[in-house]
């Protein structure tokens, strides 16, 4: 089973690699990829559901419309009674956009329908599916971790020691984290470099 699981993580990270060497030979940064792969359905989005939704650190994002407005390939537009303002790609950043996202609407199309044939079942439907299962897994896992944490300190009313097992999993996390990180944070910012 565990190896299952370092599969996963493999396959993931493959996946989004090829996201990455397609902006890249876009020449493009790897996160305005991910910008215009986000506002490309037309609608206006705030900068922080773009946060919440694509996992970007609220800086990238700053970064990324202080760079795209002034080119013409974002419109803001302010949201009445708020402070933030919403965002959408322009007729310019479409026309930008679109061939840099149309071999990856293509491959994605074509291996979804790949996928289809072969298990019978919608690959985006899985996907989602699992992304929603381990979300869940994660949190409840992570929940028990603090709260078994959180009741031991209170019992003995000191600091826990860790072990050298948790030291393990921590330092492989921290490793695992810069190629897959859950938030997407560190895996941006590489893809920057």
């Amino acid at each position: 089973m565990k190896n299952e699981i370092l599969n996963i993580g493999e396959m993931l990270c493959q996946i989004e690699g090829l996201y990455w060497q397609n902006a890249k030979n876009s020449r493009i940064k790897g996160n305005l990829f991910w910008l215009l792969y986000a506002l490309n359905d037309g609608k206006f989005h705030t900068q922080k559901q773009i946060c919440d939704d694509w996992l970007f650190p609220r800086s990238t994002i700053n970064t990324l419309v202080k760079e795209c407005e002034p080119l013409g390939l974002i419109e803001l537009e302010a949201i009445e009674g708020k402070r933030e303002l919403q965002l959408r790609l322009s007729k310019a950043g479409r026309r930008f956009a679109k061939p840099i996202l149309a071999p990856i609407y293509a491959a994605e199309n074509e291996a979804n329908a790949a996928f289809a044939a072969k298990f019978g079942c919608d690959f985006t439907q899985t996907l989602k599916f699992f992304a929603s299962s381990f979300e869940c897994a994660l949190r409840a896992a992570n929940s028990t971790k603090n709260g078994s944490r959180q009741e031991n300190k209170r019992k003995s009313g000191a600091n826990l020691s860790v072990n050298s097992s948790e030291i393990s999993n921590t330092n492989l996390s921290a490793n695992l984290g810069e190629i897959s990180n859950t938030n997407s944070t560190k895996i941006h910012k590489k893809g920057n470099k």
